[in-house]
């Protein structure tokens, strides 16, 4: 079902930047096919310094509502 729904807006995409470059309408910059995504367990993502300045933060944020 999500594959024909593709193929769908796929022919749909081309059509447009067909009309698009018959009128001359300047087109966007295309998004990337794939993004690079990050690994949850990834320890370089959350390191020590990271915890501390979370940690802080939620302190002065219960100091200032006290």
């Amino acid at each position: 079902m999500i594959k024909t729904g593709l193929n769908y807006l796929e022919k749909e995409v081309a059509e447009i930047e067909k009309q698009m470059d018959k009128y001359k309408v300047p087109m966007p910059s295309r998004s990337p096919k794939s993004v690079k995504s990050y690994n949850a367990n990834d320890s370089s993502l959350v390191n020590d310094q990271f915890i501390f300045e979370q940690i802080r933060d939620g302190c002065v944020a219960a100091v200032e509502r006290a």
